[in-house]
């Protein structure tokens, strides 16, 4: 600010010259690819990724029928005493309050789609070394952070592997995200997504004031076009946290991600009065009348049913939602079930009854699903 009122009052800068310009960093960036480093980095991300789900299983939503993907989007902002609660636990588990937000978030996605094992693209600066912070250019990335769990657990277990995995993982935030997916591509299948959904944190800041001058954030209400299913930005301002989700309007219905957001909100509000309880002592929608509470119904009693019939259900329900995707193509939930049902019937021709061992050897591929769903 002390710069801004002296460069208003024409006098000479104040600020000591930069160690580096951009052109320097880019030269750093490319010898840092070039050397031993890159392939440690490449290395991590491979087994970071390995055998990561290909996407999300939302409860609500369809599969867009349309390329166009219209952009919504659904403001929200916490009480101050959240927002002290919030802070207070990210101190007390040595952990930064982007940190704590985006395991909050991550875990919310594991109560409310029933999978223990999520990625979510995670924005982040590339300002990891002192000469860095005043340095004037895009120096941004995006790398897939993937978050393991179950329902079974508290938060304070969730925050506890989180911070674990984001120390790793920024150790080697660096990569680019292009050479991120070249390494993990084998194992994923090319022009599968790496993820549908991203959180990120964007610091607020308060209306400066240059003179007489006074400037405020520019409003732009959201991009036009979703360039994901969902995105979370959340910041501080004003002693709370804030900030909005963004989906794709083509995917989801307006009053389905206002249920989402609100069970959101009562989601964090649960895990921070009862931090050591179980995600799945936690409600996330207030009524089966709400989109999120019908979809958070049909996961209550997950652990009770069997696969097979877990399977049938979602059949039932959305036979035309893709299943699985792989190197050529992708199969429905109906597609996978008339492959079942035809490794089914040719082992009852073999003479296959229930309760009956059978030993499956197949190269890992989608008939192997097919195989044990039969």
């Amino acid at each position: 600010r002390r710069q801004r009122q002296m460069c208003i009052r024409d006098r000479p800068s104040a600020l000591q010259p930069l160690q580096i310009q951009y052109a320097d960093y880019a030269i750093w960036q490319q010898e840092q690819l070039a050397g031993e480093a890159f392939e440690t980095g490449l290395q991590f991300w491979r087994e970071h990724l390995l055998e990561a789900p290909k996407q999300l299983s939302w409860p609500m939503g369809q599969e867009p029928t349309t390329s166009a993907h219209p952009s919504e989007h659904i403001e929200f902002a916490w009480t101050p005493n959240n927002t002290a609660r919030l802070q207070a636990l990210s101190r007390k588990a040595g952990t930064t309050d982007f940190a704590t937000l985006y395991t909050l978030f991550s875990a919310y996605l594991t109560r409310v789609t029933g999978q223990d094992d999520v990625t979510i693209g995670l924005p982040v600066t590339m300002r990891q070394r002192p000469e860095f912070q005043g340095l004037v250019g895009f120096l941004l990335n995006t790398v897939p952070l993937r978050s393991r769990g179950r329902a079974s657990d508290t938060f304070e277990q969730w925050l506890s592997r989180a911070a674990t995995v984001w120390r790793e993982t920024m150790q080697h935030q660096w990569i680019p995200l292009e050479e991120i997916v070249r390494a993990a591509v084998g194992a994923r299948g090319a022009g599968v997504p790496m993820f549908d959904t991203m959180f990120t944190f964007v610091p607020s800041g308060t209306p400066d004031v240059f003179g007489d001058v006074e400037l405020r954030p520019f409003e732009t209400g959201g991009l036009p076009e979703a360039k994901v299913a969902l995105m979370v930005a959340v910041g501080e301002s004003e002693g709370r946290f804030q900030g909005s989700f963004e989906y794709d309007a083509a995917r989801f219905a307006r009053p389905e991600m206002e249920a989402f957001v609100e069970g959101f909100e009562r989601f964090v509000g649960q895990c921070l009065d009862a931090p050591g309880a179980a995600l799945s002592q936690h409600e996330v929608g207030d009524s089966d009348s709400s989109a999120l509470g019908r979809a958070h119904g049909e996961f209550a009693d997950v652990a009770s049913l069997p696969v097979h019939a877990l399977f049938e259900a979602q059949v039932a329900r959305d036979p035309s939602r893709t299943a699985l995707s792989f190197d050529g193509g992708s199969w429905s939930y109906e597609d996978l079930d008339q492959q079942a049902k035809g490794v089914a019937r040719h082992l009852r021709s073999l003479g296959v009854g229930p309760e009956v061992r059978v030993g499956v050897s197949i190269e890992r591929s989608p008939m192997l699903l097919a195989a044990v769903l039969g």
